[in-house]
């Protein structure tokens, strides 16, 4: 460790702080220690903790242990907490080392151990298993090529994802610039262990951790600081993981800038559970306030409808105060409250315009919360939100823009060691998610998985080939997770579904309608033509179904991916859609069980 280039080191304090690594490397290699008194200084842990990046010192220790054997293998193992405001989550790096860390990382120091060996230690398997915790360990030694090929097979067969800093990689660490130090180390020792940034199916209803949140920053921007008051799409199209990153970065006490994100679903709004009485919205605005320490005295007991002039009072008091409220799940909420006149929506749209939106209510949700961002009746409070019927795509949340789903695509790969074969590959994955953002996130989940199951032999960078995207494009896997995500939205409105399978099956008709779109009163006409129900007849009358909100339902099916508007028809998005609902006789076997009302 004598032959280091510390030439690049520019500073002579960086020049320094890796100069005072390498001894403390160096004396802990050489350790010779039996029992507690005479374990390896931990200082000299702490420093190359310091190098590699962790700002940490030795108050942050907790779970302090160690582990020996008189001439046999040694370890020393330990937990460092960190400040979490220090942790700057990065786009496409392993969360696991990251947000989801929440400052605590799980360190190991081994002496004598095999490679073999270091992947079955009990801590290892612990905390690294599914990337469960933040995992770096320490070998000292340097590993062969076979021997890390040893440990990424390990790593591939237990699923364990975690750092490991040998004598080679420290080397090549002190080589690099400080503040990219931390990065380099844990792309570098990633690539020979199992990581898998990308959500799968059955966790994406969960947050979406910062390092995987893509794009979106102009529909952000209109949400903080321009007129957007509704935010709308389907089913896991990113509404929420959008209206949190918004909150993680919303927040400024000392500017008097706060934003608030409230589920509403988890407040008791839903669909078929008993009524909530909408104003109860308030006193929950009213407890942020209070927890924040906004309102001075706290006030014990205010009624719901004095709590509007309370908070705006509140706000008007200081001229840089501004408060913005995410309310996510609104649909039910807001069914409610114009069933009961709009009170709420009202006041709010009061309130916001007495303080000329330094209080701003923002309302997300799915096909209802469309409805009423889309509403063209001038009697309601929300036509007086700013919005422009002109543009009914505003606030609609639907498929990533191009570049923002190739990053998504390229940048989390990068990161964990793996590249594609051609530029062509991400255009294929891109068509066949359709640039959705759920889609994209399994797909390259399951991407990952192949190629690891596929068995790597070459050294990084992995390479993603042709094969691998067929293989995983053409699984039932896929295919199924995706008409999931269709099915589930469908059990939000039934005419969702009797107007996608009529269209679906239009589309495989023997003149290749798919090219022509149809207007409205043509798919209503479709629609009652096909599925021989007295009750989706009823559903589709004129008499019940206007042709303004039918428009509006084929709008919402726009939104969802299904359909795409051309003037003033509609047809199916793309053969891919058609596919994930079968061939042709599979679709009439759905539209039978309509018929029959299964």
């Amino acid at each position: 460790m004598v032959n280091l280039r510390q030439h690049s080191i520019e500073s002579e304090a960086g020049k320094a702080e890796v100069a005072d690594a390498i001894q403390a490397w160096i004396s802990l290699k050489n350790a010779q220690w039996n029992n507690r008194e005479q374990r390896p200084a931990l200082e000299n842990i702490l420093k190359i903790l310091r190098f590699v990046g962790l700002q940490c010192d030795s108050r942050g220790i907790t779970g302090d242990a160690t582990r020996s054997r008189r001439n046999g293998p040694a370890r020393r193992e330990l937990t460092v907490e960190l400040d979490q405001e220090g942790i700057v989550p990065q786009r496409g790096f392993p969360p696991q080392f990251g947000s989801d860390s929440n400052g605590v990382y799980d360190v190991v120091c081994t002496w004598n151990y095999s490679p073999h060996a270091v992947t079955s230690l009990s801590t290892v398997t612990r905390s690294a298993r599914n990337g469960q915790r933040a995992l770096i360990v320490f070998y000292f030694g340097g590993l062969t090529k076979p021997a890390r090929n040893e440990i990424r097979t390990n790593c591939i067969r237990d699923n364990l994802s975690f750092a490991l800093l040998d004598e080679i990689l420290f080397e090549f660490l002190a080589t690099v610039d400080r503040q990219s130090r931390f990065e380099t180390f844990i792309k570098c020792a990633l690539a020979y262990s199992a990581p898998n940034p990308y959500i799968p199916e059955d966790r994406l209803s969960e947050a979406v951790p910062p390092e995987m949140f893509y794009g979106r920053e102009s529909i952000a921007a209109g949400i903080e600081y321009g007129s957007t008051h509704f935010l709308f799409g389907g089913r896991q199209v990113g509404k929420t993981a959008l209206l949190r990153h918004i909150r993680r970065r919303g927040n400024d006490r000392e500017g008097r800038r706060f934003t608030w994100f409230i589920d509403l679903k988890a407040e008791g709004y839903i669909s078929g559970a008993p009524d909530k009485d909408p104003m109860a919205v308030w006193e929950m605005l009213l407890r942020l306030f209070k927890e924040d320490g906004l309102l001075g005295e706290d006030p014990s007991e205010v009624p719901s409808e004095s709590i509007p002039g309370l908070l705006g009072g509140t706000i008007q008091q200081d001229g840089r105060f501004r408060v913005l409220i995410l309310l996510d799940e609104s649909d039910r909420f807001l069914e409610l409250d114009m069933d009961s006149g709009s009170r709420v929506v009202e006041a709010m749209r009061s309130l916001m315009r007495d303080t000329n939106d330094r209080f701003k209510v923002v309302f997300a949700g799915l096909h209802r919360v469309q409805r009423f961002a889309l509403t063209r009746r001038e009697n309601t409070p929300f036509y007086s939100f700013g919005f422009d019927p002109s543009t009914p795509r505003r606030g609609g949340l639907g498929p990533f823009k191009y570049d923002e789903a190739q990053r998504l695509v390229v940048e989390p790969m990068r990161a964990i060691g793996i590249e594609f074969e051609s530029p062509l590959l991400v255009d294929t994955i891109l068509t066949h998610t359709e640039c959705h953002p759920a889609e994209i996130q399994f797909f390259c989940h399951r991407l990952v998985a192949l190629l690891r199951e596929s068995g790597i032999l070459d050294t990084p960078p992995y390479s993603i080939r042709q094969n691998h995207v067929d293989e995983v494009a053409n699984s039932e896997h896929i295919r199924k997770g995706i008409r999931r995500r269709y099915e589930v939205t469908f059990e939000l409105d039934e005419r969702y579904r009797a107007i996608s399978l009529s269209m679906i099956h239009h589309y495989h008709g023997p003149e290749s309608p798919a090219l022509e779109p149809l207007s409205v009163s043509a798919v209503r006409d479709l629609v009652r033509d096909l599925i021989q129900n007295d009750q989706i007849w009823d559903n589709f009358d004129e008499s019940k179904l206007s042709d303004v909100e039918l428009e509006s339902l084929l709008n919402e099916l726009v939104g969802l991916g299904i359909l795409v508007k051309h003037g003033t028809g509609y047809r199916v998005r793309s053969q891919r859609i058609a596919r994930v609902f079968g061939r042709s006789e599979d679709v009439i076997d759905e539209i039978v069980k309509i018929s029959e009302g299964r």
